[in-house]
């Protein structure tokens, strides 16, 4: 039989495995709530550039299936490089961003780990077209 100070030791540990646990399982969802964030904002910012392009060149980049987390130019002549640099960027995400625009629109395609319903975001795959319009399935 355990005396009191037994018992109290090993109440003790199990409090602690149990807040270890805890605080794992917590810090796994936020990281992966940062990565949903982090590529949410980073292909909005990209919408805003492609729309900002259209204003200046009247027409979108034209490009398929182009993945937007390596290093890309955006230039005069849409992603072939130019005189002038419009944009040099990526997207710092483990998941696949891809770009396919003509003149007259684009579609940024991209996944996310949750859904985010009290955002309006139902679904997990996800695009965000011209006019910077985001929708998910």
């Amino acid at each position: 039989m355990l005396t009191y100070i037994q018992r109290i030791r090993v109440y003790v540990a199990v409090i602690v495995v149990l807040v270890v646990i805890v605080s794992i399982s917590f810090n796994i969802s936020a990281y992966a709530k940062l990565a949903d964030i982090r590529v949410l904002n980073e292909t909005r910012t990209l919408s805003t550039i492609f729309e900002r392009y259209r204003q200046d060149f009247l027409r979108y980049p034209v490009g398929n299936k182009i993945d937007l987390r390596k290093n890309f130019v955006l230039s005069e002549n849409g992603f072939i490089p130019g005189d002038s640099y419009y944009n040099v960027s990526r997207i710092q995400s483990s998941r696949a961003v891809m770009y396919t625009g003509t003149e007259d629109s684009y579609t940024i395609s991209f996944s996310l780990k949750q859904e985010w319903s009290d955002q309006g975001i139902t679904g997990r795959k996800c695009r965000i077209s011209e006019k910077s319009i985001l929708t998910c399935e």
